[in-house]
């Protein structure tokens, strides 16, 4: 099956998501990825042949568009995602990607494993006091002179992101899942993610728990690498950005970039 458009087709049939979720997904992740790595050649880091883990790969996306060049390894905690995951991946022929069920806090790979790590939108699915068990983590399963990028939403940006709530995550957590009940996306998170109500997995109990706050996640970086960089706004400003946005919403999110109402951050790490 060559047609891109038989594939979208297909994964339409056979996943719990829209087609036009799907093209979406792939069409961010495929930029998200071209970037990175653009970014990461501008600091003399080439990562053709690299060892590439994605912690919290949910269904793949982040990496398909990841050259077959590369060994990489998707890291999920739901099985069903990981059984997704893997059709996709057999689907558009990428026979070095793998992906194991596991959690963010207990990652099942050896010491200094990997080249590059990415994980994008974890550490608010995982209790605020693993926190430092989940970066500890990253930092341990990467290479010397590896490197990992670390995105998430900031709790000062007034919009939830994944209910498209304002103002459900400053809410008490016991206010939150009737307020979370009013929007459309209650159904689509609770059949792929997590909803704020508890779900019981074994002896896991998983929630949506708290947006952390930037300097948080900084204090807790600073403890486990040797160095940062907040490439936030060198994300946002790349050409790739700027050509799939309005003249507005670019200016916009330039603007917003460097400011606590942006909607997330985006620090590099480095061993």
């Amino acid at each position: 099956m060559n047609s891109l458009d038989q594939k979208l087709d297909l994964l339409s049939e056979k996943l719990p998501f829209s087609r036009r979720f799907i093209e979406r997904r792939m069409k961010v992740n495929q930029r998200r990825m071209a970037i990175v790595f653009d970014i990461l050649r501008k600091r003399g880091i080439d990562l053709r042949g690299a060892k590439i883990l994605e912690v919290g790969s949910h269904i793949g996306f982040g990496l398909i568009p990841i050259e077959a060049s590369n060994r990489c390894f998707g890291l999920e905690y739901f099985i069903e995602n990981c059984k997704r995951a893997k059709y996709i991946a057999d689907l558009f022929n990428k026979k070095t990607t793998c992906f194991v069920q596991g959690t963010a806090a207990a990652l099942p790979f050896s010491t200094g494993s990997f080249d590059f790590i990415q994980t994008h939108h974890v550490i608010e699915h995982v209790p605020p006091e693993t926190w430092e068990t989940y970066i500890s983590e990253l930092q341990r399963v990467l290479k010397p002179k590896g490197v990992c990028l670390i995105s998430f939403p900031q709790w000062h940006h007034p919009l939830e992101p994944h209910y498209k709530l304002p103002f459900l995550h400053w809410l008490p957590k016991k206010y939150r899942p009737a307020y979370a009940r009013l929007t459309p996306r209650k159904d689509h998170i609770a059949s792929s993610e997590q909803a704020y109500e508890p779900v019981m997995s074994g002896k896991m109990k998983l929630i949506f728990t708290e947006i952390p706050k930037v300097r948080k996640v900084k204090q807790i970086v600073v403890r486990n690498f040797s160095r940062y960089e907040d490439i936030t706004r060198e994300f946002a400003g790349h050409q790739l950005i700027r050509d799939s946005m309005g003249r507005i919403k670019y200016t916009l999110a330039i603007s917003l970039s460097n400011t606590w109402i942006c909607p997330e951050r985006k620090l590099l790490l480095f061993k």
